[in-house]
């Protein structure tokens, strides 16, 4: 009796740890995957400020921790119910569950390994809501606004005006790696203007001392009241400090009045405080809504297993998709009842838990048909016009086992790429659905920003639903043992690797018919939307302008452009010597276009070269660039192809316009559909070395190659606009290095 009563504890110990060794692998691997979608797009900027900004890697990856923890509460119950689902369908898929009943193993009894997984992950998931991602995103926001201040010597460029400083602007005609040369300070103050130029000097920012100042040499200092420009002060230094305020350089960053930057204890406290009912319900509704969040961890997992538990085909693939579509569901219905809670429709606590109780709903209805038949997976692999419903071939070129290939990997290819797809764009729904409330923006305008935006999403997404799905694909050939039936039939891997290819390169040429054809149009209507749902008004085809110039040794600059008359608006001219002091300063109240010369209105002046007297005429005329020189209308460069982008660095190139950023631009996107072929070598060749170690591996596998991609492309990007690199070798070098990565691990593939 003692041993049978041993049997059956250790049969259900092992049966439990079976099922959680089941359940977290794609666990883990879904929270890499998800984290890692919503880190893409901050992890690209983030790279560009370590290499143009100088923020260490330690800093860096102190931002990344942060914001990585500020997405707890999202990433673990989608990553747990992937999970859930990838596990229990694997084991429907291949017959276990069946044995387990014919052992009189109910089916429920499974339930209890993966109800404890739910209690201890609704516990972790409540402690990050209530205290983790309120102190994670409060030190990720004040840690990222230092460091923007805090190098601004490195983002202070030669010959280029930089207004980065509140109430300053700086100009700097050489910089080395010592004292900067020829440098211009604008400072505007209680209708005082003052102008300082130095012959050399440089910029020191102190973060320990919290300090920031302009060291110079050789200098002068110009100053007068604009109300009284006779009134004028000139002096001169040989060695002067320019401090920056404290409270402009370092101020007190007011951080933690918002509801989400809010712990457990603050939200109590200022639901008992709050001044007016509306605020109160706010501050109720983020309480629920953090606590209804933590709940669904647990119904997710319930969900999930009941979802898992009759599924014909299972795997890592099946897990990652429905769990996206799960969870889109749930947060727009979530979402879409804190609209009715603001709006004072309904109470914060029945709106907030309204989709918890739908997915118990679910759950309550699926349960009890656990104990029915369980449909056993079909252990022959369909071929692909079964799976895709109509009768496709490759045209006859290509064998049958061709056609088998490239359609089992596209069908692997647009699940990963869909689901890819919505998780992106449930990041940018969250992300704007606080503007949509704010603004009092219809809901119907944010989906139709996230239609728009659909098709920017999948032309990035491309390479990395491409690799991923060829590394899976490859993994399930080999776990259903057909890459052996192929070797013995004496098919080389090099050839069996042809269909993927070929679905690259059209996936290829789908990429640059939607840079050139698709993303001109969408990305213009998207940002149009985006600009109406954050209260902005659209910028359409805007003025690229230059309030500041520097040309042949003169800084020109004025107010504003009034674009019908051609006329300026309080425009000062300002004449500099080698020596970088002032020759000549020049004011108009109004400066109009001629043909070939500007009339200027209401004008003093004064010539230092010649004793400086203030001088004043009610016209003058003078030569300068025409209009066209300080201003010109464009489209941004996302709203262009290839052909117009390179015409519009040209024009701009010819005007003096700055056009590094748009160079490197440009070259990026002209190498970037080309990386999706590359993507597919170095998918096959790895897929072929490691396939056997089975899909989770090969998704882990294709997200980290994805990651150390655009954490290359975010950084050579960076070099060419700092002028490291040449703009084609900082658009190409990331692409050129995968390939020839893919090259070497391709040889060491046994064909």
């Amino acid at each position: 009796m003692k041993n049978t009563v041993r049997a059956i504890i250790l049969f259900s110990m092992l049966l439990d740890r079976y099922v959680l060794r089941e359940i977290l692998p794609p666990a883990l691997v879904g929270f890499l995957v998800f984290t890692f979608a919503l880190l893409m797009n901050t992890l690209l900027e983030f790279i560009q400020m370590l290499v143009m900004r100088g923020i260490s890697p330690a800093e860096l990856f102190s931002l990344l921790w942060q914001i990585s923890l500020s997405f707890l509460p999202i990433t673990l119950p989608m990553s747990l119910m992937m999970g859930v689902l990838s596990g229990i369908s694997r084991m429907s898929a291949d017959y276990e569950i069946l044995a387990l009943r014919t052992l009189a193993v109910p089916t429920t009894r499974l339930l209890r390994p993966v109800f404890v997984l739910g209690v201890f992950a609704l516990l972790l998931n409540l402690w990050a809501n209530l205290f983790v991602a309120p102190e994670a995103t409060k030190a990720a926001e004040k840690q990222l606004f230092e460091l923007m201040l805090s190098r601004t010597e490195k983002m202070i460029r030669a010959k280029e005006f930089f207004e980065g400083i509140p109430g300053m602007v700086v100009f700097v005609k050489e910089k080395g790696r010592g004292m900067w040369k020829g440098i211009f300070i604008e400072k505007y103050e209680n209708g005082v203007e003052k102008f300082i130029l130095a012959r050399e000097g440089r910029f020191v920012v102190d973060r320990r001392r919290r300090e920031a100042f302009f060291i110079l040499r050789d200098g002068e200092v110009h100053s007068f009241d604009t109300s009284k420009p006779e009134k004028y002060s000139r002096g001169f230094f040989k060695e002067a400090m320019e401090i920056i305020p404290k409270e402009v350089a370092f101020p007190e960053i007011k951080l933690g009045r918002r509801p989400r930057e809010k712990t457990y204890p603050q939200l109590v406290y200022s639901i008992k405080t709050a001044p007016v009912p509306a605020l109160k319900n706010l501050y109720l509704m983020e309480l629920h809504s953090r606590l209804a969040l933590a709940v669904s961890t647990l119904l997710f997992l319930l969900l999930g297993f009941s979802l898992a538990v009759n599924v014909r085909r299972g795997g890592t693939g099946y897990g990652f998709a429905l769990s996206i579509i799960v969870v889109v569901l749930y947060f727009t219905v979530h979402s879409g009842a804190k609209s009715f809670v603001e709006q004072g429709k309904v109470p914060a606590w029945a709106g907030m838990w309204f989709s918890d109780l739908l997915v118990l709903l679910f759950v309550l209805l699926l349960i009890p048909r656990l104990k029915g038949s369980i449909r056993p997976a079909r252990r022959r692999a369909k071929i692909a016009r079964k799976a895709f419903g109509v009768s496709l071939r490759l045209p006859r070129l290509f064998s049958t086992l061709d056609t088998y290939g490239f359609f089992q990997a596209l069908k692997v290819f647009v699940m990963i790429l869909f689901s890819l797809i919505f998780l992106s764009l449930l990041v940018s729904f969250f992300q704007l659905i606080d503007d949509v409330f704010q603004n009092k923006v219809p809901l119907k305008v944010l989906f139709n920003y996230l239609l728009y935006f659909s098709p920017q999403l999948t032309y990035t997404l491309l390479p990395l639903s491409l690799l991923i799905s060829l590394m899976v694909t490859i993994s399930l050939f080999y776990k259903r043992g057909e890459i052996t039936a192929i070797k013995a039939g004496g098919i080389s891997l090099h050839r069996f690797s042809l269909p993927f290819l070929l679905l690259a390169v059209a996936v290829l040429a789908s990429s640059f018919y939607l840079q050139e054809k698709i993303l001109p149009f969408s990305n213009k209507k998207a940002e149009s939307l985006r600009a109406f749902i954050k209260g902005r008004k659209d910028a359409g085809e805007y003025v690229i302008s230059r309030n500041w110039v520097f040309s042949n040794n003169t800084v020109f600059h004025f107010l504003y452009y009034e674009k019908k008359r051609k006329a300026f608006v309080d425009i000062y001219l300002m004449e500099l010597s080698p020596e970088f002091s002032l020759k000549r300063i020049m004011h108009a109240k109004k400066a109009f276009w001629r043909r070939n010369y500007w009339l200027l209105r209401s004008v003093w002046m004064r010539d230092f070269s010649k004793q400086g007297k203030f001088l004043q005429a009610d016209r003058e005329r003078v030569r300068m660039p025409p209009p066209e020189y300080f201003f010109r209308e464009l489209k941004g460069f996302e709203e262009m192809n290839l052909r117009e982008l390179k015409k519009h660095i040209d024009t701009l190139r010819r005007e003096g316009f700055p056009t590094r950023e748009m160079e490197v631009e440009f070259q990026a996107r002209l190498s970037f559909p080309f990386v999706n072929l590359v993507m597919a070598l170095l998918a096959v060749a790895l897929g072929f070395l490691i396939g056997e170690k089975g899909p989770t591996i090969g998704v882990g596998s294709g997200l980290a190659l994805g990651g150390v991609y655009w954490t290359l492309q975010g950084a050579f990007k960076a070099l060419g606009k700092s002028f490291i690199l040449p703009p084609i070798l900082a658009g190409w070098s990331p692409t050129i290095i995968f390939f020839l990565i893919s090259l070497i691990i391709f040889t060491y593939v046994r064909s």
